[in-house]
């Protein structure tokens, strides 16, 4: 669970490494001729393990017709609503949405 002690993934039973630190919100970005529904298992697969919050936006249009650039900020804007204090967050983009997230990102 976030917040609580685990031993990472990995280490051995005499390892004292232990994570505090809240997990970061995740951020999914679906690809052309999606919406924010076809990531939807995605979505609920990271929250039964405890991640999130999870931020899906739809990027419209989602048909080829808006720039990768336009995409990005209607990323931007959907961030900086649900976290307008910023702070780091898990990207995961499929497809078209893994390249609109990178031009976000830079």
């Amino acid at each position: 669970m976030p917040g609580t002690e685990s031993k990472p993934s990995g280490a051995s039973a005499s390892a004292d490494v232990y994570s505090l630190a809240p997990l970061p919100p995740v951020l999914l970005v679906h690809g052309i001729w999606d919406s924010r529904q076809r990531l939807r298992p995605l979505q609920d697969g990271l929250i039964a393990r405890g991640l999130g919050p999870i931020l899906a936006p739809s990027l419209i249009p989602n048909d080829g017709r808006a720039r990768i650039e336009e995409l990005a900020r209607q990323v931007a804007t959907h961030v900086d609503e649900v976290l307008p204090d910023g702070g780091p967050i898990d990207v995961v983009g499929f497809s078209m949405g893994a390249l609109v997230a990178r031009t976000w990102i830079q």
